[in-house]
């Protein structure tokens, strides 16, 4: 299942309007390649079950809010993390994954998240 707008927008409500940075680094290899996502936001209120991350591969290691490997959720297109791990204010998430090159020529990534 891929992001719909109602999902969109419901998580979009929770935070803090321009305050979500990226930081992507990426290591190409011939079939597959590595990726860093550091991802910083300013959350408004932590009134949702769970926050759904787009996210596609494999996932190496991940960090949130300092507490390194928690244990959560993923599924083909989403990174679940529960809200046990985020608190109102800055939080912070670095994903480490691995991930094989998309056939459809659009690159890497490939997400659209229209609010």
């Amino acid at each position: 299942m891929s992001l719909d707008q109602i999902t969109a927008q419901e998580r979009a409500s929770h935070f803090r309007k321009n305050t979500i940075t990226y930081n992507f680094n990426i290591i190409l290899q011939s079939e597959q390649y590595y990726g860093l996502a550091e991802i910083a936001f300013y959350l408004e209120d932590t009134k949702f079950i769970d926050l759904k991350l787009d996210f596609t591969g494999t996932l190496q290691s991940l960090n949130i809010n300092s507490i390194d490997n928690p244990s959560i959720q993923t599924t083909s297109n989403f990174l679940i993390i529960p809200k046990k791990y985020l608190q109102k204010g800055r939080n912070t998430i670095s994903i480490l994954y691995l991930n094989k090159y998309d056939s459809d020529k659009l690159g890497c990534i490939s997400f659209f998240d229209e609010e």
